[in-house]
């Protein structure tokens, strides 16, 4: 569980049909 994907984007930690914003 890292905090940059959920910090990134809080609708990350639910099922995102789209891939994770790595930027």
């Amino acid at each position: 569980v890292s905090p940059r994907r959920a910090r990134g984007s809080p609708v990350a930690r639910r099922r995102s049909p789209l891939p994770p914003r790595r930027r």
